[in-house]
């Protein structure tokens, strides 16, 4: 027989459980910086100027007393001590000019030898037209660049822009470009926004580019790896809770696996404004709900809504212990409303929801897909014919990947400041790399009162300018 002493420890037990999976989860919406992140963030420069100069000093609603309560300009308490980082270039295996280059264009900074899957990307990727719901959900952005921004996200980004100036912290061109997607996740906070922004600049100077020799045997363990993509073109990145055992508990090698993983999306998965966002499944299989890492889940969480702010639109999370699924509507009740909007806890039947965004062709058998069920070869990923149009040309992957512009891959911030000289954007200049859907070309030149030109074609894309040389002079 059980005593009153056990039962009152499992009680607690479970209930921290419980609230450990909470924290975990409520890190998806990601929309504020946790005070903890807030205070390890440290304020260095950046590197290049921003690519928009604002014309005006900022106003009195714009300083730091009114705005946010930041400290004053200059006093010693002020975050904003412009120091120029010096190791950008600093030397790695890869060409520190290449290496720079690349960070100023936003690609992903992952170095692969191996040859790619066929279809990582495809025609239909390049050329996808998103909807207004892939595109906004009720207050939640979720595709930021090539697009036309609401007079609010312009507002935002030219205080934003003003702020930064005036405490003389800069940044390039890859973060800036990002910008709207850091005020998003900061609740449109500027302190918290140049503190996220400055995290991130300092990650990706400090800890990449990361090489596929370096994680090639984690790659192979089955713990997180690319499976296809929905009908919206978006990735599916599958997490195996029971593969991360294999790591030996290391976080530091977890870690690194999956930064692999999302900065390969960032090279050659998205498509900037058309293909922005990825899905991820996170398989609990194996796992009882007294045995989860939730150590590891978090790390994973965390990550991906830290370092790579704003970027998951669903997260299923499937083959749940029976307790747990017990308790899912109850633990989505807890979540913000941005974190609840985007995850699903998904039975073993599997939901509508599921099967009616990924075709079973993109999906694995158990996840209710038609592909087999991969034991090994988890890299090179696996991707698949879209679907929705499997009379696409196929081209040769080499051929298709060298002839498109890194523009269509990294994409713009269009920005547009209110009550500015259009013809002063110097952005303007780099109309000829930009890849626009019909309606946002069609929307795009009649504010700017000239012809912007639709991309619809694959030879559209081909005839687009590669030099992206002059992003940060």
């Amino acid at each position: 027989m059980t005593s009153k002493n056990e039962n009152s420890i499992f009680v607690e037990s479970e209930e921290t459980r419980i609230t450990e999976i909470i924290d975990a989860l409520r890190d998806v919406g990601m929309v504020e910086a946790s005070e903890s992140e807030s205070e390890n963030m440290s304020f260095t420069s950046a590197i290049e100027d921003s690519d928009i100069e604002c014309t005006e000093g900022p106003d009195s609603m714009l300083t730091p007393k009114n705005l946010n309560d930041l400290p004053s300009k200059g006093s010693d308490d002020s975050p904003f001590k412009p120091i120029v980082d010096n190791n950008l270039k600093k030397n790695t295996n890869v060409n520190s000019n290449q290496r720079y280059n690349r960070i100023l264009e936003g690609l992903g900074q992952v170095e692969i030898e191996t040859p790619l899957n066929p279809y990582t990307m495809t025609i239909e990727c390049l050329l996808y037209e998103p909807q207004e719901e892939d595109i906004i959900e009720e207050d939640l952005r979720y595709i930021y660049l090539n697009q036309i921004l609401s007079k609010k996200e312009q507002n935002c980004l030219t205080k934003l822009r003003h702020y930064a100036k005036y405490h003389k912290v800069k940044f390039p061109h890859i973060i800036w470009i990002q910008a709207l997607r850091f005020l998003y996740s900061a609740q449109f906070h500027l302190q918290k926004t140049l503190d996220m922004m400055t995290a991130n600049l300092n990650f990706r100077i400090e800890e990449l580019p990361i090489y596929e020799a370096d994680v090639k045997d984690d790659l192979q363990l089955g713990a997180i790896y690319w499976h296809g993509r929905d009908y919206k073109c978006r990735p599916m990145l599958i997490v195996r809770i029971d593969k991360m055992d294999l790591l030996e508990g290391d976080i530091n090698r977890l870690q690194k696996l999956l930064c692999f993983c999302l900065e390969f999306f960032l090279r050659y998965l998205q498509v900037a404004g058309r293909v922005e966002n990825w899905n991820v499944i996170i398989d609990l299989s194996g796992k009882g709900f007294t045995d989860l890492p939730i150590q590891a889940l978090k790390s994973v969480i965390s990550l991906v809504n830290t370092r790579y702010r704003m970027r998951v639109y669903r997260m299923f999370i499937v083959n749940c212990p029976i307790f747990l699924n017990l308790l899912s509507s109850a633990l989505l009740s807890t979540l913000p409303g941005t974190s609840a909007r985007k995850v699903r806890f998904v039975d073993g039947a599997y939901s509508d929801e599921l099967l009616e965004m990924i075709s079973p062709y993109q999906l694995e058998q158990r996840y209710g897909g038609k592909c087999p069920d991969l034991t090994e070869n988890f890299y090179p990923f696996k991707f698949y014919p879209c679907s929705s149009n499997q009379n696409m040309i196929e081209l040769d992957q080499a051929e298709l990947l060298s002839k498109v512009p890194l523009g269509v891959i990294a994409g713009f911030s269009v920005e547009i400041p209110p009550n500015y000289d259009i013809e002063k954007l110097t952005w303007l200049k780099f109309l000829p790399n930009m890849s626009f859907s019909p309606l946002v070309a069609s929307k795009l030149s009649n504010i700017l009162g000239r012809e912007v030109k639709s991309v619809t074609s694959l030879q559209d894309i081909f005839n687009l300018s590669s030099n992206m040389n002059e992003l940060d002079n």
